[in-house]
């Protein structure tokens, strides 16, 4: 996905911090495929904060908000449904070195928000969860291989049967 954007980093002593707004770009397909006239309307914003901190050697721990805002027009217009998904995430995670050979990352994602369901147009919360956990070993030998073990995992929204579409 390309987007119109401008981003903002900022570097102080312990801290990094970036900020960004984008837009998709006009006449680009829709992501949500139940809305009509997909092809080609596509209009949502994005705006972004994320906070590192460097102070604690050869780690860093960051947090980050990311919304979403859907101003997407069903093309032609539908009257009876609405197609609205606006979301918020927001995120805690860690990486760094537990040895100068291991490397370490965590990260766990909130999804909230609200949205419509397509067949009542009932506003109806946003709920989901998302991890990522993983470690990895650097040989210090001939062709530097890598060991990595990683585990993920997504909640879903159990008030949905597509991740894409609000039909559903």
């Amino acid at each position: 996905n390309v987007n119109d954007g401008v981003e903002l980093y900022s570097v102080f002593r312990d801290w990094n911090l970036r900020a960004f707004v984008s837009q998709t770009i006009p006449h680009e397909d829709n992501v949500d495929t139940s809305v009509p006239g997909w092809k080609k309307e596509n209009d949502r914003t994005y705006y972004a904060l994320e906070a590192t901190f460097l102070g604690i050697s050869d780690h860093g721990v960051y947090g980050y908000i990311l919304i979403q805002r859907d101003n997407t027009n069903p093309e032609p217009e539908d009257h009876l449904h609405s197609y609205t998904y606006n979301s918020e995430y927001l995120g805690l995670g860690s990486q760094g070195k537990l040895t100068p050979q291991t490397h370490y990352w965590a990260e766990i994602i909130k999804e909230s928000g609200r949205s419509r369901i397509y067949d009542t147009a009932e506003k109806r919360r946003i709920d989901a969860w998302a991890g990522d956990f993983g470690v990895s070993y650097d040989w210090q030998v001939y062709s530097h291989p890598n060991l990595s073990i990683e585990y993920a995992f997504g909640s879903g929204d159990s008030s949905r049967t597509s991740v894409t579409d609000t039909q559903g």
